[in-house]
């Protein structure tokens, strides 16, 4: 792997990583989700989902100008992943509310990424 590839993979671990720890906390404190199978489905889902996403979020910044287009795509890309791992959660019978974990979760992720990208670039224009 070249240089660039490792700052690659590293990105998407360090995504996927942040989003798993993120998303597992909300999982434990707010919906008090304990039982270890549990646990390794919400792990899994993050896993199965978050590296489509950031993929996604990426070309979807190179082929959008508009900052409106963009925003919206990223709506778009959100809301598929909060479909998709509140369907992993209701079958694997994870919550009673399955869709409301999978966006609290994910609204959680998205904040705390979000607030990590703009650090970052505010400290990489000094």
């Amino acid at each position: 792997m070249t240089g660039s590839s490792w700052a690659i993979a590293a990105m998407f671990l360090t995504c996927l990583a942040l989003t798993i720890v993120v998303e597992l906390v909300v999982a434990l404190a707010v919906f008090h989700v304990r039982d270890a199978r549990h646990i390794a489905v919400v792990v899994l889902a993050q896993i199965v989902t978050n590296p489509p996403l950031v993929l996604a979020t990426i070309v979807a910044g190179v082929a959008f100008d508009s900052e409106l287009a963009f925003a919206t795509m990223l709506v778009v890309l959100e809301t598929a992943a909060v479909v998709a791992e509140g369907g992993i959660y209701r079958y694997a019978g994870l919550s009673d509310r399955p869709y409301i974990l999978s966006f609290a979760c994910n609204a959680a992720s998205f904040a705390i990424g979000f607030a990590t990208s703009l650090v970052s670039c505010v400290l990489s224009s000094f």
